[in-house]
């Protein structure tokens, strides 16, 4: 707790240093694309209003893909992943809310020009909206401009996409234009409305006052989003606030604090701190702390079948990505 109100103190001294959020703009003439970007590729035959009247049960996935998955040891490209987790046995594949932060667009380096966030959704079929946070390794005459963003895909209509450009932002990172977002989309779910939050909290830098300072950013970013949920209150039923929270220390974390406190529930509470590794190949790995994915829910709901997708779950979930996807069930009432 003097950790908590030590950080509180330093608040207004780091406000000073946060960058405010530019639309990403690359060296040339030519602007980034900010708008949110969205589609449909859901089969009517296959997942029809009639097929769902009557499900109350639905899976929520969240998986952190940094830049289109692989790792250093397994060496999959995009293409492969995507074969991967689209098997039908694979948790991924069960999602009817696919969560994914951290997904890459038109980028040589991550994928040959893949456009990441579109071929998911053609290759499960699904609603989906994709909002950049950066453009990065721009060079003055490049055709494509690689984009990193958040997310969501479903398999229920969505409408209502907005992108919170968070007011409080932290470090500028070489070779990379932008700030951190939440992109947000009210899903249509048997007459009922899901609001669900995708987002990539700020990480901060390695040298001291940006990890501390890093700390107060991610507290004041969870909090417009709680702020932006409290806007819609009375007209959505159920909140689902997911993504690479880069909080690492658990229900200890002062980035969970406040969604405790407005009546949030963390969907995989009823691991043990030291089960809830969620980013085993992350830069903080050598202090042990690997838990950054979370799942936030809240509404007249029941949490069920918590699972974190790591080797012992099934041994497929190694080398997508230096994360693990993680998914819950939640019986809606």
């Amino acid at each position: 707790m003097h950790i908590f109100f030590f950080l509180l103190s330093l608040q207004n001294l780091y406000l000073t240093i946060s960058l405010p959020f530019l639309c990403p703009k690359p060296l040339s003439n030519d602007d980034l694309n900010c708008t949110i970007l969205n589609g449909n590729f859901l089969n009517p035959l296959s997942f029809s209003p009639s097929n769902a009247s009557n499900n109350s049960q639905i899976t929520i996935v969240n998986f952190n893909l940094d830049r289109n998955g692989g790792t250093d040891s397994t060496k999959l490209n995009f293409i492969e992943i995507l074969e991967r987790i689209s098997k039908k046995t694979f948790l991924i594949a069960s999602a009817d809310i696919l969560i994914i932060t951290e997904i890459a667009r038109d980028c040589q380096i991550y994928a040959e020009y893949t456009d990441g966030p579109l071929e998911i959704a053609k290759k499960f079929g699904l609603f989906y909206g994709y909002a950049v946070e950066y453009v990065e390794n721009y060079q003055e005459g490049d055709e494509h401009q690689c984009t990193m963003g958040n997310a969501i895909f479903s398999k229920y209509p969505m409408q209502n996409l907005e992108q919170i450009r968070f007011r409080s932002q932290c470090c500028k990172y070489d070779n990379r234009w932008g700030g951190r977002v939440a992109l947000v989309s009210d899903i249509l779910i048997n007459g009922r409305i899901l609001t669900a939050y995708s987002t990539h909290l700020e990480s901060g830098q390695d040298f001291f006052f940006s990890v501390i300072h890093g700390f107060i950013i991610r507290w004041q970013q969870i909090n417009e989003i709680i702020e932006h949920s409290k806007e819609k209150t009375g007209n959505s039923d159920y909140f689902a606030i997911v993504g690479d929270l880069n909080a690492p220390f658990g229900s200890f974390d002062i980035v969970n604090f406040p969604l405790w406190f407005n009546g949030f529930e963390d969907s995989h509470s009823k691991f043990s701190f030291f089960e809830r590794t969620t980013c085993p190949l992350g830069d903080l790995s050598i202090y042990g702390l690997f838990l950054f994915d979370y799942i936030w829910i809240k509404g007249d709901l029941k949490v069920e079948n918590p699972v974190i997708c790591n080797k012992k779950y099934d041994v497929r979930c190694s080398g997508l990505s230096d994360h693990y996807p993680i998914s819950v069930q939640i019986h809606l009432f």
